[in-house]
Protein backbone atom coordinates (compact mmCIF):
# COMPACT_ATOMS: atom_id res chain seq x y z
CA UNK A 1 0.00 0.00 0.00
CA UNK A 2 1.31 3.49 -0.89
CA UNK A 3 2.27 6.28 1.35
CA UNK A 4 -0.28 8.93 0.65
CA UNK A 5 1.18 12.38 0.63
CA UNK A 6 0.06 16.17 -0.43
CA UNK A 7 2.35 19.14 -2.07
CA UNK A 8 2.94 22.00 0.38
CA UNK A 9 4.66 25.63 -0.56
CA UNK A 10 7.07 26.41 2.27
CA UNK A 11 9.28 29.43 2.23
CA UNK A 12 13.03 27.72 3.31
CA UNK A 13 14.00 28.90 6.94
CA UNK A 14 17.49 28.38 6.87
CA UNK A 15 18.27 29.19 3.59
CA UNK A 16 19.33 33.35 2.41
CA UNK A 17 17.18 32.41 -0.32
CA UNK A 18 13.29 32.80 0.61
CA UNK A 19 11.79 31.88 -2.79
CA UNK A 20 9.08 29.40 -2.04
CA UNK A 21 9.45 25.81 -2.81
CA UNK A 22 7.11 22.89 -2.91
CA UNK A 23 7.92 19.91 -0.87
CA UNK A 24 5.75 16.78 0.14
CA UNK A 25 4.20 16.14 3.50
CA UNK A 26 2.98 12.75 4.36
CA UNK A 27 -0.58 12.90 5.19
CA UNK A 28 -1.52 9.87 7.90
CA UNK A 29 -4.43 7.40 6.34
CA UNK A 30 -5.77 6.54 10.04
CA UNK A 31 -5.10 6.79 14.00
CA UNK A 32 -4.50 3.12 15.30
CA UNK A 33 -4.50 3.31 19.07
CA UNK A 34 -3.36 1.41 21.88
CA UNK A 35 -6.29 -0.73 22.02
CA UNK A 36 -5.85 -1.35 18.54
CA UNK A 37 -2.25 -1.88 18.62
CA UNK A 38 -2.41 -4.08 21.24
CA UNK A 39 -5.19 -6.15 19.36
CA UNK A 40 -3.36 -6.77 16.26
CA UNK A 41 0.01 -7.65 18.47
CA UNK A 42 -2.06 -10.16 20.45
CA UNK A 43 -3.75 -11.71 17.41
CA UNK A 44 -0.35 -12.67 16.52
CA UNK A 45 0.96 -14.02 20.21
CA UNK A 46 -0.44 -16.23 22.97
CA UNK A 47 -1.06 -12.90 24.85
CA UNK A 48 -3.91 -11.76 25.86
CA UNK A 49 -5.43 -7.83 24.72
CA UNK A 50 -4.98 -6.86 28.28
CA UNK A 51 -1.43 -8.00 28.34
CA UNK A 52 -0.03 -6.61 25.83
CA UNK A 53 -1.81 -2.90 26.72
CA UNK A 54 0.05 -3.60 30.45
CA UNK A 55 3.16 -3.77 28.66
CA UNK A 56 2.69 -1.18 25.87
CA UNK A 57 1.83 1.05 29.46
CA UNK A 58 4.43 -0.04 31.31
CA UNK A 59 7.15 0.40 28.20
CA UNK A 60 6.21 4.07 28.22
CA UNK A 61 6.56 4.28 31.47
CA UNK A 62 9.84 3.07 31.80
CA UNK A 63 11.17 4.41 28.62
CA UNK A 64 10.36 8.31 30.20
CA UNK A 65 12.27 7.63 33.44
CA UNK A 66 15.07 6.15 31.93
CA UNK A 67 15.02 8.83 29.50
CA UNK A 68 14.73 11.62 32.69
CA UNK A 69 17.95 9.67 34.26
CA UNK A 70 19.80 10.59 31.09
CA UNK A 71 20.38 6.90 29.69
CA UNK A 72 20.15 5.86 25.94
CA UNK A 73 17.28 2.98 25.31
CA UNK A 74 18.00 0.84 22.81
CA UNK A 75 14.83 -1.28 21.72
CA UNK A 76 16.64 -3.54 19.18
CA UNK A 77 15.31 -3.52 15.61
CA UNK A 78 12.94 -1.04 16.36
CA UNK A 79 15.57 1.50 17.40
CA UNK A 80 16.86 3.50 20.21
CA UNK A 81 15.77 6.75 22.01
CA UNK A 82 17.89 9.23 23.63
CA UNK A 83 17.21 12.94 24.56
CA UNK A 84 18.55 16.10 22.56
CA UNK A 85 19.11 19.54 24.28
CA UNK A 86 18.40 22.34 22.72
CA UNK A 87 20.24 25.69 23.56
CA UNK A 88 21.06 29.32 22.31
CA UNK A 89 24.74 30.31 22.58
CA UNK A 90 26.70 31.84 24.92
CA UNK A 91 29.62 33.78 23.96
CA UNK A 92 31.61 31.87 26.51
CA UNK A 93 32.10 28.48 27.99
CA UNK A 94 31.54 30.02 31.69
CA UNK A 95 28.81 32.43 29.95
CA UNK A 96 27.11 29.48 29.55
CA UNK A 97 23.42 28.78 32.24
CA UNK A 98 21.56 26.13 32.29
CA UNK A 99 18.72 27.97 33.18
CA UNK A 100 18.85 30.62 30.38
CA UNK A 101 20.48 29.05 27.91
CA UNK A 102 18.92 25.64 27.76
CA UNK A 103 15.37 26.30 25.76
CA UNK A 104 13.88 22.39 25.98
CA UNK A 105 14.17 19.05 25.50
CA UNK A 106 13.75 16.51 22.17
CA UNK A 107 13.21 12.74 22.37
CA UNK A 108 15.29 11.71 19.24
CA UNK A 109 14.52 9.05 17.40
CA UNK A 110 17.20 6.45 16.05
CA UNK A 111 15.73 3.89 13.95
CA UNK A 112 16.89 0.45 13.60
CA UNK A 113 18.22 -1.42 10.72
CA UNK A 114 15.14 -3.30 9.75
CA UNK A 115 12.94 -0.09 10.70
CA UNK A 116 15.11 1.82 8.26
CA UNK A 117 15.16 -1.18 5.72
CA UNK A 118 11.17 -0.33 5.31
CA UNK A 119 11.70 2.85 2.99
CA UNK A 120 13.77 0.93 0.28
CA UNK A 121 10.76 -0.22 -2.06
CA UNK A 122 8.28 2.06 -0.34
CA UNK A 123 5.82 3.63 -3.15
CA UNK A 124 3.99 6.90 -2.70
CA UNK A 125 0.57 8.45 -4.16
CA UNK A 126 0.06 12.02 -4.52
CA UNK A 127 -3.50 13.10 -2.74
CA UNK A 128 -5.24 16.33 -1.94
CA UNK A 129 -4.18 18.55 1.37
CA UNK A 130 -6.33 17.82 4.31
CA UNK A 131 -7.45 21.36 3.74
CA UNK A 132 -8.39 20.43 0.21
CA UNK A 133 -10.15 17.01 1.33
CA UNK A 134 -12.30 18.94 4.03
CA UNK A 135 -13.36 22.13 1.47
CA UNK A 136 -14.44 19.40 -1.24
CA UNK A 137 -16.17 17.47 1.18
CA UNK A 138 -18.15 20.61 2.99
CA UNK A 139 -18.82 21.33 -0.50
CA UNK A 140 -20.34 18.64 -1.48
CA UNK A 141 -22.46 18.62 1.73
CA UNK A 142 -23.82 22.21 0.52
CA UNK A 143 -24.68 20.89 -3.30
CA UNK A 144 -21.91 23.25 -4.50
CA UNK A 145 -19.72 22.39 -7.45
CA UNK A 146 -16.32 24.35 -6.96
CA UNK A 147 -14.17 24.92 -3.63
CA UNK A 148 -12.03 27.91 -3.53
CA UNK A 149 -9.33 26.36 -2.11
CA UNK A 150 -6.94 29.59 -1.80
CA UNK A 151 -10.26 30.70 0.65
CA UNK A 152 -10.19 27.50 2.53
CA UNK A 153 -6.30 27.56 2.94
CA UNK A 154 -6.83 31.25 4.33
CA UNK A 155 -9.45 30.17 6.67
CA UNK A 156 -7.31 27.07 7.74
CA UNK A 157 -4.24 29.68 8.29
CA UNK A 158 -6.12 31.73 10.27
CA UNK A 159 -7.63 29.23 12.36
CA UNK A 160 -4.05 27.95 13.43
CA UNK A 161 -2.54 31.10 14.19
CA UNK A 162 -5.30 31.58 16.67
CA UNK A 163 -5.30 27.78 18.05
CA UNK A 164 -1.75 27.94 18.03
CA UNK A 165 -1.33 31.35 19.76
CA UNK A 166 -0.32 33.02 16.73
CA UNK A 167 2.69 30.45 15.58
CA UNK A 168 2.61 30.19 11.68
CA UNK A 169 1.31 26.39 11.18
CA UNK A 170 -0.02 26.64 7.85
CA UNK A 171 -3.71 25.39 8.76
CA UNK A 172 -2.53 21.87 7.94
CA UNK A 173 -4.09 19.76 10.47
CA UNK A 174 -1.52 17.20 12.44
CA UNK A 175 -0.95 14.15 10.42
CA UNK A 176 1.60 16.18 7.58
CA UNK A 177 4.45 16.94 8.24
CA UNK A 178 7.63 18.22 6.24
CA UNK A 179 11.09 17.84 7.56
CA UNK A 180 13.84 18.26 6.04
CA UNK A 181 12.24 19.26 2.55
CA UNK A 182 15.34 20.94 1.10
CA UNK A 183 18.69 19.66 -0.23
CA UNK A 184 21.30 20.30 2.05
CA UNK A 185 23.91 21.81 -0.61
CA UNK A 186 21.29 24.82 -0.97
CA UNK A 187 21.24 25.11 3.30
CA UNK A 188 17.22 24.38 2.64
CA UNK A 189 16.27 22.24 5.71
CA UNK A 190 12.37 22.24 5.98
CA UNK A 191 10.45 25.58 6.46
CA UNK A 192 7.74 27.80 7.19
CA UNK A 193 4.70 27.11 5.25
CA UNK A 194 3.36 29.92 2.43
Amino acid sequence: MPVDYSVTKLVPTLSTNKVPKFYARAQVRDNIDIKAFAESISSQTTLSRADVTAVLISTVENLIRELKRGNQICLGDLGKFRLQINSVGADSADKFNAASNIKGVNIQFVPGDDLKGIFTNMEFEQVASRVAQKAAAKAEKDGKNTVDLAEAKAKAKAKGKKENGGSEHGGEPAGGTTQGGGSEESGEKGGSEV
